[in-house]
């Protein structure tokens, strides 16, 4: 049975889920010179043809997430979700972090900062395996004295959501809301 009295936990993920931006990652060759770009929505499509292929790494091919280690270039808020981040935070039976897959915090807390959300737990897990989420949720989770009966995700990336649902369900006391976020439209275009 759930407890409702125990307290809730938000876990926002960061970019195009809270934020767009002009971020790229670029395939660069074993000279560091830039073969091509994709964006994050182009890189979280595992079919999408400017993926690094297997022929390409054997040549020194790599991806450069530099972008994502920065400031986020030209990037807004995405309403919706951000409305959601500032209302988590007002609550006070709540917890709220945000885990990105950078690999450096400083950037997101800025950004977060720069829009009127201070104060929150940043975790960069520096990778996009879901693991790295899941896991972190899974320590969040086990660091609470109180414990929580609502565990609510904001992610953008199906795997990282599926992973993060099966970490959480396998505690049968805490109620799992996952919300798949898709970017609008909107800011598509702004690409």
């Amino acid at each position: 049975m759930i407890n409702h009295m125990r307290r809730n936990l938000y876990i926002f993920d960061f970019d195009d889920t809270l934020v767009t931006s002009n971020a790229l990652i670029k395939i660069v060759d074993q000279d560091e010179v830039l073969v091509r770009e994709m964006t994050s929505e182009e890189y979280a499509d595992r079919s999408n043809k400017k993926h690094i292929t297997k022929e390409e790494r054997s040549l020194g091919y790599t991806e450069d997430f530099s972008d994502f280690e920065i400031y986020p270039p030209d990037g807004e808020p995405i309403q919706q979700n951000f409305s959601a981040l500032l209302g988590a935070i007002g609550d006070p039976n709540s917890d709220v972090y945000i885990i990105t897959a950078r690999g450096n915090p400083d950037p997101v807390y800025q950004f977060l900062s720069d829009h009127g959300a201070s104060d929150i737990e940043v975790l960069a897990v520096g990778g996009a395996d879901p693991s790295l989420k899941s896991n972190a949720v899974l320590d969040i989770i086990d660091q609470s004295p109180e414990g929580y009966g609502l565990v609510e995700v904001y992610e953008d990336s199906g795997p990282n959501l599926r992973a993060i649902e099966a970490a959480v369900r396998n505690n049968p006391h805490i109620e799992f809301v996952g919300n798949l976020v898709h970017l609008s439209k909107e800011s598509l275009l702004r690409r």
